[in-house]
């Protein structure tokens, strides 16, 4: 075999680990026995339970061009999204004021310098009990204000 053969076979081995890595980090079920006959139900009265939330920005610092992370707030108490780059899914319980995250789980593909930097800080405020204010009294825009006063500004996706 020569040189370009190995190589080319050797960069589609790796290319094949890397997609079956991405994917690694999800589990499927394959049996009805395994599923929940229906979702767990729980009454939040936090104002973010129920939306979508684009973060707007970090610090103060509005996020570099190109990087959107979503946030979904469902009211069963469980926190979906993407960062940028990864996925993200967490539980979470809330009232007016406060929002605790527990435990937050992170896919984890590489991603470019700048979608990095945002996915890093975001993971590192959104843990545990966070502050939430009403910034504009609206209920378009919240922040979230972690312990350390780092501060996380949200604003209502509408999808029409």
């Amino acid at each position: 075999m020569n040189i370009t053969a190995t190589f080319a076979i050797l960069a589609l081995t790796l290319i094949l680990a890397a997609l079956d890595g991405a994917h690694a980090c999800y589990l499927t079920v394959d049996t009805d026995e395994d599923v929940p006959a229906a979702p767990k139900q729980m009454s939040l009265s936090s104002p973010l339970a129920g939306g979508h939330w684009r973060v707007d920005s970090i610090d103060g610092v509005p996020l570099p061009e190109g990087v959107y992370p979503i946030l979904k707030f469902g009211t069963d108490g469980k926190l979906g999204g993407h960062f940028g780059c990864n996925s993200i899914t967490a539980d979470y319980s809330g009232d007016p004021d406060r929002l605790d995250i527990g435990s937050v789980f992170l896919t984890r593909a590489t991603c470019e310098a700048a979608k990095a930097t945002v996915e890093a800080d975001l993971y590192a405020i959104l843990r545990g009990r966070l502050r939430i204010t009403l910034p504009e009294d609206t209920d378009w825009v919240i922040e979230l204000t972690s312990p350390e006063g780092r501060v996380i500004r949200l604003g209502r996706v509408v999808y029409r």
